[in-house]
């Protein structure tokens, strides 16, 4: 059993209790307000701190942003670049004639008393145009001309005598490429 005595006076007591209560009441009080100050506080400074880094990233942004356009210009041309090396690789892969043994077989069968002026391959049709001192010698070439294996479907597009000094005939004529020989 616990005896307890209190020698303090009443009214004493009493006004210690309101005291108290008083204390209790504005500390409640108090306490949440100085709560929000402190969050406000700390709120602020993570705003500032946030506002810093965004000008310090603006900053090295502003840097970057010429590079960055560049780069992606460069990105689009290499893309360019890759579609038509893709063109490119898709026309090697072709089964393309080989020149040298056509230019070789031509110039085997042109007869002495002709000269050509052009020789064009395009898609894959030859144009012949060129100058002979005798109309039977074009004959002669596009004879021989047409039984080259390198070649198919011959024709004579155009025949002109031009006079001058001497008679010459003026030709053009027009073949296939064969794929293979």
């Amino acid at each position: 059993m616990r005896i307890e005595l209190n020698l303090v006076p009443a009214a004493v007591q009493r006004r210690r209790e309101g005291v108290s209560r008083r204390r209790v009441l504005v500390a409640v009080a108090v306490l949440p307000v100085l709560g929000i100050g402190a969050l406000y506080a700390v709120l602020v400074i993570d705003a500032r701190q946030a506002q810093e880094a965004s000008r310090d990233y603006d900053a090295r942004l502003t840097a970057v942003r010429p590079v960055a356009i560049e780069v992606s210009q460069l990105e689009g041309e290499i893309a360019d670049l890759e579609q038509r090396q893709q063109r490119l690789r898709a026309l090697v892969g072709q089964r393309q004639p080989r020149l040298s043994p056509l230019l070789a077989e031509i110039s085997r069968l042109v007869p002495s008393d002709v000269w050509l002026q052009a020789l064009t391959i395009d898609a894959g049709v030859v144009s012949l145009a060129g100058n002979a001192v005798h109309l039977r010698s074009v004959a002669v070439f596009a004879a021989h001309l047409d039984e080259s294996p390198f070649l198919d479907q011959l024709h004579v597009v155009g025949l002109q005598e031009v006079q001058g000094e001497r008679t010459i005939t003026q030709f053009q004529m027009t073949a296939r490429l064969r794929s293979t020989p």
